[in-house]
C-alpha cells in the first residue's frame, strides 16, 4: 500500500526528472574535465551533442611524482607543453583518443627515453550552433540562435551534407547600434605556440571569409600565430562567416570562432521625442515640443542609464520613455553606424533631424531653420554689395580709359596747343574745371 508522504513524493521526483532531463545537454558545457593518464593509459575526451572540444592544457614528461611517478630517480620537472599537437589530434572534435606513450609527443624528448612519461591534460565542451541537412537544402545562409555570445564550429558545416561553409555563411545578426566581437581558436597550426602578447607576422593561410555590413569589401579569415586571439571586431551590426573558403587545405579548416554582442541597441523612441547617438557609449535624450534633454549613457550590460524624459507641454503631451529595438536577422548592405539623430517613428535612421516645421501638424520654425534662413540673407547681402562696388570700379575705370581720346579729339577740333592740352588733361584728373585756362588762351590769340 502507497504511503501518503510516498504519493505527496512523486510529484516533486517527476518535476525533478524532466527538469534534468531538459537541462542534461547543458550540464557539461563549460565544465572542465583534468586528469593525468599514465604509461599503458589512454586519454579520452568526449562532449556531448552539439558540443566540442577545447583543450585547456597538454603538458607531457615527468611534472612531479604522484600517480604516473612514484620515484624522482633524479628526473623530475622535464617537461614538453604539447597542446598544440594535441589540438590537432582533438580540439574542435567531439571525441577523441590519445594512447599514453605517444610517439609523436615522445619525439620532443622532453625527458629521458628510459625514463616513463604521462600526460597532464585538461578540456572543456562547449556548446556550437547546429545545423542539418533538411535546413540546408531549405536555405542558403546559417542564422546563429545563441545570443548575445556563442560559438560556431567548422567542423558543423564540413561534416554536414549540404552544409558547406564556403556556400552556407554563418549570419550573426545584433540590433542596430550594436556590434560583434569575434574570437577565433585555432587548432590547425602545426607550429609551437607563442608566448609574445602580439602576434609574429606571418602570411595569412586563409580559412574563410568575414562580411561585415558595415565595411565594402570581405575580410579574409587567416590563421594566426597564436592559438587563442581577437580576430575580429565589427563595424556594423551583422557578421556573415564563411568558416571554409579560402585557400588552406581541407583537413586544417578546423577550428572555433566565438561570438559576442556588445554596446546598447539604438532605442526606439515615442513619437514625441528624438534620440542623438553622441558616441559608441553615451547619447542625448531630446523632447520635440520642448527644450528637455537627458543625457544616458550605456552600462557595461547593455542598457541604457536614461529611458524616460517628461516632455510635457503646453498642448498636453504627457512624459515618455524609449525601449529596445527588435533583432534584425535579415542582413542588409547599410552603411556604417554613425552619430545622428533617430526618428521613431516610421523608422531608425541615422544624420537625419526633421525641423519641427516639417514634422506634420506643427508650424513652428525652429531655431536651426531660423539661423539657416538668416545665415542665407546674409550672404545675399553680401554678394549684392560686392556686385555694385564691382560695377561702380568698372564704370570709372571704363571711363578713365576713354577720356584722353576725347580730349585729343578736342584739341584737333579747336587747334589746341600741346601745353595746353595737358594742362586741361591734368585739370581733369585733379577735378578743377576747364573754364578759366581756356579763356586765356582765347584773349592771348586776339591780342596777337
Amino acid at each position: 500500500m502507497t504511503s501518503k508522504a510516498e504519493v505527496a513524493i512523486s510529484p516533486v521526483l517527476t518535476i525533478f526528472v524532466v527538469l534534468s532531463t531538459m537541462l542534461a545537454p547543458w550540464a557539461g558545457s563549460e565544465s572542465l574535465h583534468s586528469g593525468e593518464y599514465c604509461d599503458t593509459e589512454v586519454f579520452r575526451a568526449e562532449c556531448p551533442e552539439n558540443e566540442v572540444i577545447i583543450l585547456e592544457n597538454a603538458t607531457y614528461g615527468r611534472m612531479k611524482v604522484g600517480r604516473c611517478v612514484e620515484i624522482s630517480l633524479g628526473h623530475l620537472g622535464c617537461k614538453k607543453n604539447v597542446v598544440q599537437t594535441a589540438d590537432r589530434r582533438c580540439s574542435g572534435k567531439r571525441v577523441c583518443e590519445i594512447r599514453i606513450p605517444d610517439a609523436e609527443f615522445e619525439s620532443f624528448k622532453p625527458c629521458l627515453k628510459e625514463l616513463k612519461t604521462y600526460l597532464d591534460a585538461s578540456y572543456r565542451c562547449v556548446r556550437v550552433e547546429a545545423v542539418t541537412t533538411d535546413y540546408c537544402k531549405a536555405h542558403d545562409h546559417l542564422n546563429v540562435t545563441s545570443l548575445p555570445s556563442g560559438y560556431i564550429a567548422s567542423i558543423v558545416t564540413s561534416d554536414t551534407p549540404h552544409c558547406e561553409g564556403s556556400t552556407h555563411p554563418w549570419v550573426i545578426a545584433a540590433q542596430p547600434g550594436q556590434h560583434i566581437n569575434l574570437t577565433l581558436y585555432d587548432f590547425a597550426l602545426d607550429r609551437m605556440l607563442h608566448t609574445t602578447t602580439s602576434p609574429a607576422v606571418v602570411p595569412c593561410v586563409q580559412y574563410g571569409l568575414i562580411e561585415d555590413n558595415g565595411y565594402d569589401r570581405p575580410i579574409p579569415l587567416c590563421s594566426a600565430s597564436r592559438r587563442i586571439f581577437a580576430l575580429y571586431r565589427s563595424i556594423g551590426n551583422v557578421v556573415k562567416i564563411w568558416a571554409t573558403a579560402g585557400s588552406a587545405p581541407t583537413d586544417l579548416k578546423r577550428f572555433v570562432i566565438h561570438y559576442s554582442v556588445f554596446g546598447c541597441a539604438d532605442p526606439v523612441v515615442e513619437e514625441n521625442m528624438h534620440f542623438i547617438r553622441q558616441s559608441e557609449r553615451g547619447g542625448v535624450l531630446g523632447c520635440r515640443f520642448t527644450d528637455a534633454t537627458s543625457i544616458t549613457e550605456c552600462t557595461s550590460d547593455n542598457k541604457w542609464t536614461e529611458t524616460t524624459l517628461n516632455c510635457t507641454h503646453s498642448g498636453g503631451r504627457e512624459s515618455s520613455g524609449m525601449k529596445e529595438g527588435n533583432l534584425k536577422s535579415s542582413v542588409a548592405a547599410n552603411a556604417p553606424p554613425s552619430a545622428g539623430v533617430i526618428d521613431v517613428p516610421p523608422v531608425l535612421s541615422y544624420g537625419k533631424n526633421p525641423s519641427q516645421s516639417q514634422r506634420k501638424g506643427n508650424g513652428v520654425i525652429s531655431s536651426k531653420v531660423l539661423v539657416f534662413i538668416l545665415l542665407v540673407g546674409a550672404a545675399v547681402a553680401v554678394l549684392a554689395v560686392t556686385l555694385v562696388v564691382c560695377i561702380v570700379r568698372c564704370h570709372r575705370h571704363n571711363a578713365k580709359r576713354f577720356e584722353p581720346l576725347a580730349l585729343r579729339k578736342r584739341e584737333k577740333d579747336h587747334d589746341f596747343p600741346t601745353d595746353v592740352s595737358k594742362s586741361c588733361h591734368l585739370a581733369n584728373v585733379t577735378g578743377a574745371t576747364l573754364t578759366e585756362p581756356l579763356m586765356g588762351i582765347r584773349q592771348q590769340r586776339h591780342s596777337n
